[in-house]
């Protein structure tokens, strides 16, 4: 027997059925991937490249206006091309971010409309959830707590509640949130029923009570990872999950803000927040190194078994990462949540749909106390329109009243103007003799006062009468003060221009001394021969002064520039190189406001502008 012919031939059949058995498992693998792979891109086998188009042109709505659109629009006409529907309500909901982006919330609105009217007519119901989601998000911003609660129904409806976890907990805090607004409009809407009844309520107190927020435990819902402080300073708190948790020191604050973000809050607010967050709340604690991850159920919290546990109350974007050392504020349950009691133990379908007939019944309220108001409102306007009309006919008629009595005045009108300038004469007389009597009367007793109360502090060993003393003997040194303006502005002898002039850059360059403040003070070099009025004075050398406080005390200046111009009008400029402020971002205060009321009582103009600094210039006709 020639065994290299057996051997050989061996070889061969051996060879044979390798290469045989290799092409049997190519061919097995390949069609095992099919199988599998048929499952995954079942729906549509586009869709990831589609999707994957849409957020590259997300990624742009900031940055590059132009790109995201392309982006947009390519994935729009290959979602046509392919019949990718999904693709279309995408495109819809992208375009409506790129709006909101760019401010035209109008068209932000449509597109949404736009994409929830091809996902409903395509009966895409996840995608129409989705939308509803986000279309309610947008009402909510906006502060159309109704609509929001009606979009996020309708999105809870296409949800089940052990399905989608990670939208039902985004659902679910979203609901809480708008359902404590709606509260807050309701109760807005029931405080002002009761004043709409009252035909005397203004429109400005009808303003008034809608906007005023009741202060409870919904208004102090702050989002996850504020900061707080009381205004009286005390410990600083972060919020996650609606709960305070305590912040060690200045290093563990700057994993969550710094120093300056700190939002400060009324005294007593604090004990308002609660210890324990709200349910479905995933904590964790920063210095964890075993990650141990807890649940928040039933005011306990629960130990999570495994990320598929974790995964199913919203995965890792879910998680809060408290401060070290602050789980022990929440009570131990010492249970674990795992797999097999996730469904029936930690099953939120109760408090979710609890929640949902809540929200149900608070859009029911609001919808109710709308039309009250509405109908309230309706008939208030009515009854103003007669009275406008009543007021209209008495107006005419006064008219013509004072047209027929111009008519018989006319003839006594030069009488009467020569016996008013004998009386102003007679005025400015008396008014002199006035502002006498109040210096010799008045500042001599005001000035006993002041040094009777240095005798009596002086005399007591009384401590507490001290600080009370001290107050009458600094309220008689302004009381003379301010004797002293009103006398120098009813002084006939003062009512020419230059001694105006004269007494403000004297006033000013004392003032400026004693708060030590550089000034610069400059006068027309020719001032021109005119007599001032009392009201005049008095009002220009007060809108100097309360400016003047207003720098001393708010403005953080060095120096302070002071220009008067003398002409057909009287103009006042006083700059100061302080840290300045914007007037149509601010809330205007009282001492500006009292500068604005003498400037129209001047029948001039006063105007405030940034340098930097601030600039105040007051125009007055003389």
């Amino acid at each position: 027997m020639d065994y290299k012919k057996i051997k050989l031939l061996l070889s061969m059949q051996l060879t044979h059925a390798f290469f045989y058995t290799i092409r049997y498992l190519k061919t097995t693998l390949l069609v095992c991937c099919m199988f599998y792979s048929t499952g995954i891109y079942a729906q549509h086998p586009d869709s990831i490249v589609i999707e994957n188009i849409f957020y590259q042109g997300y990624k742009k709505i900031y940055t590059n206006t132009d790109s995201a659109v392309y982006y947009f629009e390519q994935g729009k006409k290959i979602s046509r091309e392919k019949n990718y529907i999904t693709g279309l309500v995408s495109y819809y909901n992208f375009y409506a971010a790129l709006m909101i982006a760019g401010d035209s919330l109008g068209k932000a609105f449509d597109y949404y409309d736009k994409a929830i009217a091809v996902a409903g007519a395509n009966k895409l119901y996840i995608d129409l959830g989705v939308t509803h989601m986000k279309l309610g998000n947008l009402h909510q911003f906006t502060g159309n707590y109704a609509k929001a609660g009606g979009n996020y129904l309708a999105a809870a409806a296409l949800f089940k509640t052990n399905e989608d976890r990670k939208k039902i907990i985004g659902l679910y805090r979203n609901i809480i949130s708008t359902f404590n607004n709606l509260q807050q409009q309701n109760q807005s809407l029931r405080n002002v029923l009761p004043a709409l009844k009252n035909d005397n309520t203004s429109e400005k107190e009808i303003v008034s009570i809608l906007s005023q927020k009741k202060t409870n435990e919904a208004s102090l819902d702050f989002p996850d990872q504020t900061t707080l402080r009381e205004i009286s300073a005390g410990e600083v708190y972060v919020i996650f999950g609606g709960a305070k948790f305590p912040v060690a020191d200045l290093y563990v604050l700057s994993n969550y803000s710094n120093y300056r973000s700190i939002q400060k809050i009324p005294d007593g607010m604090l004990s308002q927040i609660p210890a324990i967050p709200r349910e479905g709340t995933i904590l964790m604690e920063s210095n964890d190194k075993d990650k141990v991850v807890w649940l928040i159920k039933d005011r306990l919290r629960h130990r999570i078994d495994n990320p598929q546990v974790l995964q199913f109350f919203g995965g890792w974007d879910a998680l809060c990462i408290i401060p070290q050392n602050t789980m022990q504020q929440i009570p131990d349950a010492r249970d674990m949540v795992t797999m097999q009691n996730v469904l029936t133990t930690f099953n939120f379908k109760k408090e979710y749909e609890g929640l949902i007939d809540t929200l149900k019944h608070a859009l029911i309220q609001n919808t109710w106390l709308l039309a009250e108001v509405g109908k309230k409102l309706e008939a208030k306007n009515n009854e103003l329109q007669k009275r406008k009309i009543l007021l209209w006919s008495s107006l005419v008629g006064i008219l013509a009243l004072l047209c027929i009595g111009i008519l018989l005045l006319r003839n006594s009108r030069q009488k009467q103007k020569l016996h008013q300038q004998s009386l102003k004469m007679e005025l400015e007389k008396e008014r002199t003799r006035i502002a006498t009597d109040m210096h010799d009367d008045l500042g001599a007793g005001l000035t006993r006062i002041k040094f009777i109360a240095e005798n009596i502090a002086e005399k007591t060993n009384d401590i507490e009468l001290q600080p009370e003393m001290e107050k009458l003997k600094t309220s008689s040194i302004e009381l003379v003060e301010n004797m002293s303006e009103i006398i120098w502005a009813m002084n006939e002898k003062n009512n020419s221009l230059e001694d105006l002039l004269f007494y403000l850059r004297s006033y000013a360059v004392a003032y400026c001394d004693e708060h030590k403040l550089a000034c610069e003070f400059f006068l027309p070099e020719n001032i021109p021969q005119k007599i001032i009025g009392g009201q005049l004075r008095r009002n220009f050398f007060l809108v100097l002064k309360e400016s003047l406080h207003n720098i001393v005390k708010h403005a953080d200046a060095q120096k302070v520039v002071i220009t008067i111009t003398a002409g057909s009008e009287l103009s006042l400029t006083i700059a100061d190189d302080g840290k300045g402020f914007e007037p149509t971002t601010h809330h205007i205060g009282n001492g500006l406001l009292s500068m604005q009321q003498r400037a129209k009582a001047l029948k001039g103009e006063l105007l405030v502008s940034n340098l930097p600094g601030t600039c105040i210039n007051l125009k007055v006709p003389v």
